[in-house]
């Protein structure tokens, strides 16, 4: 799970994540293991949600998603072009859109989460 450092810092504070310090969080992981299981981050997602008003970081982090997903699904929907040169025999592939929305989400994300960690230079 990629997550900011002050939503790193809150769960340790309160206590959800084992990790005892925010010094030591770092925005590379230093294992390909997971971390949590299935379980775990399920009830790790409903904290987080339950408690966005309470935390101006969690309310900061879900707007910022929120506001990105807006926007990504309003530019798959400007891009979207109905094909009437389909040829395939379920005609599934009458509607195209040259845009992946869905996928941009994480990778919004994961350049928050870098932001906040104050990660210098470019990303590819």
């Amino acid at each position: 799970m990629i997550l900011p450092k002050p939503i790193w810092a809150l769960l340790a504070k309160e206590q959800l994540v084992n990790t005892p310090k925010t010094e030591g969080i770092t925005a590379v992981p230093v294992s390909t293991q997971p971390r949590l299981t299935s379980k775990e981050s399920t009830r790790l997602v409903d904290w987080i949600f339950a408690n966005e008003d309470k935390h101006t970081c969690i309310k900061a982090w879900l707007g910022f998603l929120r506001r990105y997903r807006k926007t990504f699904t309003d530019i798959a929907k400007g891009m979207g072009r109905w094909n009437d040169e389909s040829t395939h025999s379920l005609g599934h592939d009458k509607w195209a859109v040259g845009w992946a929305s869905d996928a941009m989400l994480p990778m919004a994300n994961a350049l928050f989460a870098l932001k906040s960690f104050e990660m210098e230079g470019a990303v590819a």
